[in-house]
């Protein structure tokens, strides 16, 4: 089991400060990306606690609110990257079968007398190919590595510390 923890420090004075100015009910926007910034350039294997300090003790309504909040968010964040990785894999699987295609064709059009045609579609083929195996292997593993790190963030261990707030920095 692995000991090291990532600790994310939040300083709020009350619930305004965590929430979206357009919704009550969902994280902002602000917060979610000081979060997610703060999980960069550390390993995938850490676990993830954050450490909200505030002046005022929350309920326990808000303290659930919050929580749930931070939750959500990110989890919403999962299923997007899921859904650009099912497209993108889409995506790469039709311009894949469409470069074989198009090599296809130029064996068969270079038993021709055209000069720049086959060779151009050759060119063609190949970019169109090249493009779905880079999707495949780097932007692919760029999202899932995103996605990784939101399941840590999602089941984060999430603290409240009343006190001081200017003790907390």
């Amino acid at each position: 089991m692995n000991n090291k923890e990532i600790n994310i420090n939040i300083t709020v004075d009350n619930l305004d400060d965590i929430t979206n100015k357009f919704n009550n009910t969902t994280l902002s926007d602000e917060l979610s990306n000081y979060i997610y910034s703060e999980c960069k350039g550390n390993s995938l294997k850490e676990n993830i606690k954050i450490n909200i300090h505030t002046s005022k003790q929350f309920t326990d309504d808000e303290k659930e609110k919050i929580v749930d909040m931070i939750r959500s968010n990110y989890g919403i964040d999962i299923k997007e990257n899921m859904l650009y990785i099912k497209y993108t894999n889409v995506k790469g699987l039709i311009l894949f079968i469409v470069g074989i295609f198009l090599i296809c064709i130029y064996n068969f059009l270079n038993n021709f007398e055209l000069s720049w045609i086959p060779e151009t579609l050759l060119i063609i083929s190949w970019v169109v190919v090249w493009e779905a195996v880079y999707n495949f292997i780097f932007l692919e593993t760029q999202k899932r590595i995103e996605i990784k790190r939101l399941k840590k963030l999602t089941n984060c261990k999430i603290e409240f510390i009343v006190g001081d707030v200017n003790e907390s920095n």
